[in-house]
C-alpha cells in the first residue's frame, strides 16, 4: 500500500504557551506540519516523528510513534528568557519579580504628571557560570540617561535609580512626566552613546527592561543590553502574572527573527482591533504585515485602535503604521525617530511620496545616518568625537561644499612633487577672502633643510589655495532623479528622501568640480 493511501492518524499537541510554535518533523528531518498556539491537532500517515515546540529563542523536543492510534503529546511551559521579569520566564528571580512589581507603583523622580516612564535594569548570573564569570555587575545601570526630545538629560538614571546590590543586583527608576517623546541614552566606557527613542502615552506607563552585556573585552565595559530591551505598556504597574505581556514578548521576539509567533484568536483579536494591549496591537501588526496577512481594510481597525488607546498623530509607531494607508490618513511629521526599526522603515518608504514626512534639520533624519544595532529597536550611535584625521576633503567642504576631492588632492600631488615634501593641514582661518573667490584653503608645508654639517633648522611655508567659487565655474545643469530610481536609492540606503536628495545634489557639485576645466590658482606666500 502506498504511503498516501494508508490510514491518517491524529497527533493532538498541547502546549502551554499560546505562543508556542509547533513542529512535526518526520524520519527524513523534513518538517511535515507545523502550528502556533494552545492545541493543535495534525493528520499524519504511521511513523516516527519528532515533536518540536518552540518559545522564544527556547525550545523542547519529544519523539513519538504513530502505529494503530492516534497519540496525544503534552509540553510544559517553556522558560524563555526574558529581560523583563515575568513569572516562569528565565533569567530572573524570585527578588527580581518583587522588586520590579512594587518598585512600577512608586515615583522615584517627577519631572510633570499624566505618563511616567519605568526603567528597571538587572544582572543575572547563571549558577554553574558564576565563579568563572566574576562578581556580577554591581550598578547595572551606570551610564543610562533618560533625555527629552531635545537631548537634554533629563533624569540621570545612573545616581537616581534605587538600586539592591545582594546577589544579581538591581536597580530601578519611575519617572513621572508629562506624555510625549523622550530618549533612553546609554554611555559606553568609550564614552560613545546610544541612543532609542521611548514614547510616554497619555494614562500610561511605558516600562523599559534590561538585562546586561559586554561592549567590551573587560568587566568595566557591561553595561545595559538595549538591543535586548523588553518594553512594555500598563496602567497599573508590572504585573508579573500578566499573560498578555507573555503574548508581547513573544511577539517582540518573533520580529527579531521574522516568525509569526501569533496564535489564529490572537490574530483575529489585532485584525479585528478587540486588544487593549498597545505593544501586542503594535507588534502584531508588524508581523501581519511581514506575512501579507493584513488588508489595508482591516490595518485601518488596528490603526483606529491604536489611535483610541494611544492618541491621535501621538506615537510615532502608530502613525508609520497609519501610513501604509495612504499619506491622507495622518498628518505626522517625523521630527523624532520611532521606537522600532521596522516602523522607521515605513517611513523611510512614505517619504518617496512625501519628502517632507521627515525634515532634514530633524533628529530622525540626522539618527538615519547613524543607525545601530539591529531587530527589533531603532537605536543610533554618535561617536565620543571626530576620529578620523581631518583630511583635504574634510576642510574643503567646510569652507565650500562645491569643491572637489580630485581637483584639491590633484594640485598637492603636484606641489608635494616639485617641493619633495607632504602636507600638514592647519585648520586656521584664513584671511578675508577676495571678491568672487571661496575662502582660501591654508596649507602648511614643512621642509627639513639638509646641509653639509647636518640637518638645520625646519621652517615653514604657508600656502594658499584661492579657489573660484562655484558661479565662476561652467557647470551642468543638475541631474534629476526619476521616481524609479529615487525609489531604489531610498530603500538601498535606509535613509529618507531628503537625505537621499542632499547626498546626490553633493555628488553632483563634487562631479562638477573634478571636471571643470577652471584650474585651482596656487599662491605661495613668503616663508
Amino acid at each position: 500500500m502506498k504511503a498516501s493511501e494508508q490510514k491518517k492518524l491524529n497527533l493532538e499537541v498541547e502546549t502551554a504557551d499560546e505562543s508556542a510554535e509547533v513542529f512535526i518533523i518526520d524520519g527524513r528531518f523534513t518538517v511535515v506540519a507545523r502550528g502556533i498556539g494552545l492545541r493543535n491537532t495534525f493528520s499524519l500517515s504511521p511513523g516516527i516523528y519528532t515533536v518540536k515546540v518552540r518559545v522564544g529563542f527556547e525550545s523542547r523536543e519529544e519523539h513519538v510513534v504513530l502505529l494503530n492510534k492516534s497519540e496525544k503529546v503534552q509540553f510544559s511551559r517553556i522558560h524563555f528568557p526574558s529581560p523583563a521579569p515575568l513569572a516562569d520566564t528565565g533569567k530572573t528571580h524570585e527578588y527580581h519579580i518583587d522588586a520590579a512589581a512594587s518598585e512600577s507603583k512608586r515615583v522615584h523622580v517627577n519631572k510633570g504628571s499624566g505618563s511616567s516612564i519605568f526603567v528597571f535594569v538587572r544582572d543575572w548570573t547563571p549558577q554553574e557560570k558564576s565563579a568563572a564569570r566574576g562578581k556580577p555587575n554591581s550598578k547595572p545601570q551606570r551610564g543610562l540617561k533618560l533625555l527629552d526630545a531635545q537631548g537634554k538629560v533629563l533624569v540621570d538614571l545612573e545616581r537616581e535609580s534605587l538600586s539592591d546590590k545582594k546577589g544579581d543586583p538591581w536597580a530601578a527608576c519611575n519617572v513621572q512626566l508629562n506624555p510625549g517623546i523622550y530618549r533612553l541614552a546609554l554611555e559606553l566606557a568609550s564614552g560613545d552613546l546610544i541612543e532609542q527613542t521611548i514614547v510616554a502615552s497619555k494614562g500610561w506607563q511605558t516600562q523599559v527592561f534590561l538585562l546586561q552585556r559586554s561592549y567590551g573585552e573587560n568587566c568595566s565595559d557591561c553595561r545595559a543590553d538595549l538591543l535586548g530591551a523588553s518594553i512594555l505598556l500598563s496602567k497599573s504597574g508590572f504585573n508579573p502574572d500578566d499573560p498578555h505581556k507573555r503574548l508581547v514578548e513573544a511577539a517582540r521576539l518573533g520580529l527579531v527573527n521574522t516568525r509569526q509567533v501569533l496564535p489564529g484568536d490572537a490574530i483575529n483579536r489585532i485584525l479585528n482591533g478587540k486588544f487593549e494591549n498597545p505593544m501586542l496591537g503594535i507588534f502584531g501588526a508588524h508581523l501581519l504585515l511581514a506575512d501579507k496577512q493584513i488588508k489595508l481594510d482591516v490595518l485601518s481597525i488596528v490603526v483606529a485602535n491604536l489611535r483610541r488607546l494611544l492618541g491621535e498623530n501621538q506615537h510615532p509607531d502608530v502613525e508609520a503604521l497609519a501610513h501604509r494607508l495612504g499619506t491622507s490618513k495622518t498628518s505626522y511629521i517625523f521630527e523624532h525617530p520611532p521606537m522600532l526599526r521596522r516602523s522607521w522603515w515605513q517611513i523611510v518608504e512614505a517619504t518617496i511620496d512625501k519628502q517632507g514626512l521627515v525634515p532634514l534639520n530633524s533628529m530622525a533624519a540626522r539618527c538615519a545616518e547613524r543607525i545601530w544595532g539591529e531587530e527589533p529597536w531603532l537605536q543610533w550611535m554618535t561617536p565620543a568625537q571626530l576620529k578620523p584625521e581631518h583630511s583635504v576633503f574634510d576642510v574643503a567642504m567646510a569652507f565650500e561644499p562645491g569643491i572637489g576631492r580630485e581637483a584639491i588632492n590633484l594640485h598637492l600631488r603636484q606641489l608635494d612633487l616639485q617641493g619633495g615634501n607632504a602636507f600638514e593641514l592647519a585648520l586656521e582661518e584664513p584671511p578675508a577672502r577676495p571678491e568672487g573667490m571661496a575662502k582660501n584653503l591654508v596649507v602648511k608645508k614643512k621642509r627639513s633643510l639638509r646641509g653639509g654639517k647636518g640637518e638645520k633648522e625646519a621652517k615653514t611655508k604657508s600656502i594658499s589655495l584661492d579657489v573660484p567659487t562655484p558661479k565662476a565655474r561652467k557647470r551642468k545643469p543638475k541631474t534629476r532623479l526619476n521616481k524609479s530610481d529615487l525609489r531604489m536609492m531610498v530603500k538601498s540606503s535606509g535613509l529618507p528622501r531628503a537625505n537621499v536628495q542632499v547626498l546626490f545634489d553633493r555628488y553632483e557639485q563634487y562631479k562638477a568640480a573634478s571636471e571643470a576645466e577652471t584650474p585651482l590658482d596656487i599662491k605661495v606666500k613668503g616663508e
